[in-house]
């Protein structure tokens, strides 16, 4: 399923935004075996790049539950197990709340787990999908 499917479907109309990544959050398995200093080097820099295209995108913030769709797309055809990105979409959504997009990411902010898809494309990237009821 694709980002013009869920814009037919209606889940893109109003109080809804898209942020697109040139780049894939960590998998698990590239966390694993990694001691914790370097581990937070990875986390910081991966932090530091989705806060720069934050800062570019402008999104507004939310005061109520949102949804979240992120779209990993892979360059390459090899099979993923869908939950070995848990940890580096953790690190995102903590990015979206220290940016202040939404408030926490609790249940009372974000109203069911993200979820995730996955897609073949030309190059690696991360598509996020919000939707919700923004302030005003």
């Amino acid at each position: 399923m694709d980002t013009e499917i869920y814009v037919k479907r209606g889940f893109m109309q109003n109080k809804s935004q898209i942020l697109t990544l040139p780049f894939l959050p960590l998998s698990l398995n590239q966390m694993l075996g990694v001691n914790r200093w370097k581990l937070k080097k990875l986390k910081d820099k991966f932090q530091k790049d989705v806060m720069l295209f934050l800062n570019l995108a402008k999104l507004k913030p939310y005061t109520k539950p949102v949804k979240i769709v992120v779209i990993l797309e892979f360059a390459t055809k090899r099979r993923r197990d869908y939950d070995n990105y848990t940890g580096g979409l953790k690190w995102l959504i903590d990015c979206l709340c220290m940016k202040k997009i939404i408030p926490d990411d609790n249940s009372k902010y974000i109203s069911e787990s993200p979820k995730v898809i996955f897609r073949e494309a030309k190059e690696d990237k991360t598509i996020i999908l919000l939707k919700g009821a923004r302030n005003g």
